[in-house]
């Protein structure tokens, strides 16, 4: 957090933090970022009645009530959860990531990211460039990745089971 100046919760958020005046604590804040709509769900309903965006990372089985915007992603996974707010927090609309770059920085294996974005570009949701500056980047803005997409992508095909 000191070094984007943002205010991090790593482990319970304080109820009344963003809504209650009289907290010692008390800070107005524009956007709430939240890894995990169950798990911060105090968050999510602190920020929602301020009428405030909610930025979430969110796994098949979330809810998605009271979310500005999603992104789809395992956040189940400490290194899933640390690859998303690496590109959110640093990289995004900054052209082309290097693979390199995140795998060093959330000590994830390369392969491992390699073999995830090369079926995401294979589905039109990512791109590549080649050479000096290259890496993936978003194709779509992010308001137009759909979630059923990736959940296909990587789940395979939706359907009720018997």
């Amino acid at each position: 957090g000191e070094a984007t100046n943002i205010l991090v919760f790593t482990k319970k958020y304080p109820p009344g933090v963003t809504t209650n005046l009289e907290l010692e604590d008390f800070f107005e804040k524009e956007l709430t970022i939240i890894c995990d709509p169950w798990i911060d769900k105090n968050a999510l309903v602190d920020t929602a009645r301020l009428k405030k965006p909610v930025l979430s990372l969110c796994d098949t089985n979330n809810f998605t009530t009271r979310i500005t915007q999603l992104i789809p992603c395992n956040n189940k996974s400490t290194k899933s959860i640390g690859c998303i707010l690496y590109i959110l927090a640093r990289e995004y609309n900054k052209g082309p990531i290097l693979i390199r770059n995140i795998a060093e920085s959330e000590k994830i294996p390369q392969k491992f990211l390699e073999a995830i974005l090369n079926d995401l570009k294979h589905a039109g949701i990512l791109g590549s460039k080649k050479g000096k500056g290259g890496g993936y980047y978003l194709l779509k803005s992010p308001d137009e990745v759909n979630l059923a997409t990736i959940i296909r992508l990587f789940d395979g095909a939706i359907a009720l089971l018997p």
